[in-house]
């Protein structure tokens, strides 16, 4: 909590003149909660964009010996925020990460519902969730469509996402249009060279507020301006969110 603070202090002097470090591919996404923005698609994500409805041969893909991962619970044990914030800044977030995720005080989980590999396709449910009994439960969560390529997993459509923090106000971080994708080990038990896509819409910065300053402007104060055309219209409206993770095989409570 320490470092959060720290990194809250920075933020609350306004520094500049950091580069952002953000990479160039963009992933869009719908709203979170029916909200009035539209994400709109400006490039396909590293998934098949035409493979929805194929079965695993007729598309193409190679057959996994991958056990069946219907209704296997993952938390997240490991997050590392790569952009778009620089490694300055970065540092003290991802340490507060660390520390929460540690302390039992963090929990992102991953769902699967289905895994039909006849028709190469993964359904489950990505959010932040709680401790319940011996496992966790969602305490919200986001519909989340994949595919198995042998152990590796891509998601083909984006899902919402909150980060819990009871420092903003509402307590949560959301993210839009995200993207999930990992490898399984052979028994389904572990996700490692997680990767995590998703932007922060300029509507939700502003509806977000630290310290009663909305999170936009803190951003900007950075010298950290949006970077992500939510809508194609040429301005950017959203900051695009990347991470790396690894997941860890848990029970999951309904």
């Amino acid at each position: 909590m320490l470092r959060w603070m720290l990194w809250l202090t920075l933020v609350g002097c306004g520094l500049d003149d950091h580069p952002t470090g953000l990479g160039e591919r963009a992933l869009p996404g719908d709203p979170l909660g029916g909200g009035a923005v539209e994400v709109q698609p400006t490039s396909c994500p590293a998934c098949l964009c035409e493979c929805g409805g194929a079965s695993e041969a007729d598309s193409g893909l190679p057959t996994s010996s991958l056990p069946d991962l219907t209704d296997r619970g993952y938390r997240f044990e490991a997050l590392t925020l790569t952009a778009p914030l620089p490694a300055a800044l970065a540092g003290p977030v991802n340490q507060y990460f660390e520390d929460e995720i540690e302390a039992d005080n963090l929990h992102i989980l991953l769902h699967a519902r289905m895994d039909d590999r006849e028709m190469a396709r993964l359904e489950a449910r990505v959010g932040a969730g709680e401790i319940a009994g011996e496992g966790f439960r969602f305490i919200e969560e986001s519909p989340l469509i994949g595919q198995l390529r042998a152990m590796h997993l891509v998601t083909l459509e984006p899902a919402a996402l909150s980060f819990p923090q009871p420092l903003l106000d509402p307590p949560a971080l959301p993210m839009q249009g995200v993207y999930l994708s990992g490898d399984f080990d052979a028994v389904g038990e572990t996700l490692t060279n997680g990767l995590l896509d998703g932007v922060l819409t300029q509507a939700d910065a502003e509806a977000t507020t630290l310290n009663g300053q909305p999170f936009a402007t803190l951003l900007n104060a950075l010298n950290i301006p949006p970077d992500f055309d939510t809508n194609n219209d040429g301005a950017p409206d959203a900051w695009r969110f990347t991470a790396e993770f690894t997941a860890t095989s848990v029970k999951i409570e309904d």
